[in-house]
């Protein structure tokens, strides 16, 4: 007799899978070369609290999608120089039935309305005048994190918001302890920090950087993140009372985001880009995300029957000069594809890919870079 099997129940015993990525900072696949003793229901590889957060919620049942927002939103709370759910978006790549379908979500930051692109003035040595296009309230654009994770897990997960989110509440309840690497990320930003109001409350104690050992709270995002618990939707953040607060801030502040920028954000599902390499396909997300690049240099290299285990010699070569030459490519013609036209499909065409492969033979013959490539650009 068949057994039905619910939408819920179904997606819960795909979840064995690893999960790498969307906790701050670019991370490798570790768990392959562990065995299978060691994660049982699956592995998280990130930052270190998000992924005891992500392994949990493996074990408790959650499936991959489920671990992959808990152990996100965790890391927002203990690693807020890598990540933040008011900081810069992300990239999603969801791959289930074993690999048969494959989906990608972008819920990357957008500019404000206000932007322009005369907004960073330079100094006579051709930087931003100030960093403010790194620091301070213009540099922030509308946060897409939030936005992201809470599709991901409408679309794909198991768990409500209100579960995925209690571990992070906690971490920013209780706080957690700052390591090494940490404290010497807040003692080199002390100065700019003393300049904040929040930043001071957080990250400095009677004036003086928080170091190594000592305690990190932050009952104000435990509150925020307990409302958003409460409501079991991320949605007032972008459209109602917390994104007004958001706006009256940055208005406050000389920033640029507006209540309108934050009501007409949406992450978004989209086709991932993908690339045959022999038995396998080498898949990521489209623009905004910047995996186009690699696949480019991958077409170039497919084409020069590149043998990846070479790592001198003309196999270096080759590969510098292919990854030159897509670099080229993104600095020139990449951008928002709903601002500027992007030849996608001719940037990854077989013919494109013979054009740039022959550039690439007749360097690695003649020992000499592209001509006009990237490195020559910047030279």
């Amino acid at each position: 007799m068949n057994q039905k099997i619910s939408r819920r129940k179904m997606l819960g015993r795909t979840g064995r899978a690893v999960l790498v990525g969307g906790l701050g900072s670019p991370f490798f696949i570790r768990a392959a070369n562990r065995g299978a003793d060691r994660w049982p229901h699956g592995a998280v590889v990130g930052e270190n609290t998000g992924m005891r957060v992500g392994e949990k919620i493996l074990a408790d049942g959650g499936n991959a999608i489920d671990a992959a927002v808990a152990a996100a939103l965790a890391a927002s709370v203990a690693a807020p120089a890598r990540s933040g759910i008011g900081g810069y978006g992300r990239h999603m790549i969801v791959a289930l039935n074993g690999g048969r379908k494959v989906a990608a979500i972008d819920f990357n930051t957008a500019a404000p309305t206000a932007a322009r692109p005369d907004m960073f003035p330079l100094d006579e040595k051709g930087a931003v005048t100030g960093s403010i296009n790194l620091y301070g309230w213009k540099a922030v654009g509308v946060p897409g994190t939030l936005a992201g994770l809470q599709l991901a897990l409408n679309r794909f997960g198991t768990r409500s918001f209100r579960e995925v989110v209690k571990p992070a509440i906690e971490i920013a309840e209780k706080g957690f302890l700052i390591n090494k690497v940490f404290a010497n990320t807040i003692r080199t930003s002390a100065a700019r920090f003393a300049q904040d109001s929040g930043s001071t409350k957080i990250y400095l104690k009677d004036g003086q950087p928080l170091g190594e050992g000592d305690m990190l709270r932050n009952p104000e995002l435990a509150k925020l993140l307990s409302v958003l618990a409460e409501r079991n939707s991320v949605d007032s953040f972008y459209r109602g009372d917390i994104s007004q607060r958001i706006a009256d801030a940055f208005q406050k502040n000389a920033g640029l985001v507006t209540t309108k920028d934050l009501a007409a954000y949406r992450a978004r599902e989209v086709e991932p880009l993908r690339l045959q390499l022999g038995d396998f396909a080498v898949l990521t997300a489209p623009l905004t995300r910047g995996g186009l690049t690699i696949l480019q240099a991958l077409s170039i290299l497919k084409v020069l029957d590149w043998n990846p285990a070479s790592r001198a010699g003309p196999a270096a070569h080759a590969r510098l000069e292919a990854l030159r030459l897509a670099w080229k490519d993104r600095l020139e013609l990449l951008g928002d594809p709903e601002k500027v036209k992007v030849p996608v499909k001719k940037l990854l065409s077989q013919d494109y890919a013979q054009e740039l492969a022959a550039k690439v033979r007749g360097a690695v013959k003649e020992k000499k870079l592209v001509a006009n490539s990237i490195a020559e650009h910047h030279a």
